[in-house]
């Protein structure tokens, strides 16, 4: 059984979106990580990693909040398994 992972995230800085879809973005976004970071785990127990730059998300017009959200939990996902000093 993998054990549990404690992820903090201080900032996720939403622009772009109006007041009332921040939620909605949130909630796909922590729902998306977790599950992601349930089927392929997460970095070494006790990393810490101070800062992680996952690029910028484009907003498509159309695409709802959920998807906007998911989308960036995806790159932050891949920024998290990236190996340390080989990131942007």
């Amino acid at each position: 059984m993998t054990p549990p992972v404690t992820l903090h995230i201080d900032r996720l800085v939403l622009q772009g979106f109006a007041e009332r879809d921040g939620a909605q973005v949130v909630q796909a976004f922590r729902a998306e990580l977790a599950r992601l970071l349930g089927q392929s785990g997460a970095p070494p127990r006790g990393a810490s990693i101070d800062r992680l730059d996952a690029g910028v998300i484009r907003l498509q017009p159309g695409r709802d909040p959920q998807w906007h959200g998911a989308q960036a939990a995806r790159q932050i996902h891949a920024a998290l398994l990236q190996p340390r000093g080989s990131g942007r």
